[in-house]
């Protein structure tokens, strides 16, 4: 939080009258990357900071690439225990998609896991599938569907 900058928002569309006049919503930015997110789905200013928040962390995740980590073992675990992802774990396994030219069988093996189970623990996050599949298209690569 140090690093961004916030944003106070008035929420729209349904939620009633003090939806529509307190600025309960948020928008962060991260000023380091530039990268936004915001919220607006609560009339608790304090849960749309903490969804905006969340929301943050999974788009730096997914957009800003470093070397992918050298030792897999805790990602392998991560990606095989079968719950959603957190952002740090998205961030590493795009790190090794990145450097594997975003072959998913490549990545797989790379982390030391099936490609079914990095397929499946990507596409449990709608954000992180669709981002997957937008880099793959970019790349003239085919979408993958979801398992």
């Amino acid at each position: 939080m140090s690093e961004c900058s916030r944003d106070d928002l008035s929420g729209g569309g349904a939620g009633g009258q003090k939806r529509d006049r307190k600025y309960s919503g948020i928008r962060l930015r991260h000023v380091p990357s530039g990268v936004t997110a915001s919220s607006t789905i609560s009339r608790s200013r304090g849960r749309n900071e903490s969804d905006a928040l969340s929301k943050l962390r999974v788009s730096i995740a997914l957009d800003i690439r470093c070397e992918p980590p050298d030792d897999v073992s805790a990602l392998s675990a991560a990606v095989r225990s079968g719950a959603r992802l957190s952002p740090s774990v998205v961030a590493d396994v795009f790190d090794v998609l990145d450097a594997c030219g975003y072959r998913m069988g490549e990545a797989a093996g790379a982390i030391g896991v099936s490609t079914g189970r990095l397929t499946k623990a990507l596409s449990l996050d709608k954000s992180i599938w669709r981002r997957l599949n937008e880099i793959r298209t970019s790349l003239g690569m085919r979408s993958l569907s979801a398992s």
